[in-house]
């Protein structure tokens, strides 16, 4: 049990982390990417954003970390947010080059890119080798990536 609250703490702290960088900045940069979801909530619910995903984080990491099949789920939640971030960006990408410019829009797909493709290298060694730690922190890197700079508003003029 301790490891679980240990698990689920610490993951609930960096994905809350994460999540609070763009309320302290006072512009979108490329560092600091405004996702899509951030926004919607703020708008919905204010800074209450903020629990959004620690909360299910919360939830999710502690329903399912012991279960023999939580390498897979990771994995494949993983996947799924990643292919989604991907048609993301395809969709997304000209708004990004006129709206945001060339160097914004490169510079957040890069981030997104190696934010993924670090927590699906996780979740697969995680997986192959059986290690619960391993697949844990891909789950951990997945929320504060979602938090972070997942699925990015590329259609305001903010940077520029």
């Amino acid at each position: 049990m301790n490891e679980i609250r240990i698990g689920w703490v610490r993951g609930a702290v960096l994905t809350l982390l994460a999540s609070a960088i763009a309320p302290f900045t006072d512009n979108v940069t490329p560092l600091v990417p405004f996702p899509v979801t951030t926004f919607v909530l703020f708008f919905f619910v204010g800074y209450g954003y903020l629990l959004f995903l620690p909360t299910i984080f919360v939830a999710t990491f502690s329903l399912t970390f012991r279960r023999s099949w939580f390498g897979a789920y990771v994995l494949g939640v993983s996947t799924l947010l990643a292919t989604l971030d991907g048609y993301w960006w395809f969709g997304k990408w000209a708004d990004g080059l006129a709206r945001q410019g060339r160097y914004f829009t490169v510079v957040v797909a890069l981030e997104n890119a190696i934010g993924f493709i670090a927590v699906l290298s996780l979740a697969v060694m995680g997986r192959r080798s059986k290690s619960k730690s391993l697949q844990a922190w891909a789950y951990v890197l997945l929320f504060m990536v979602l938090g972070w700079c997942a699925f990015p508003m590329l259609g305001d003029n903010s940077y520029q």
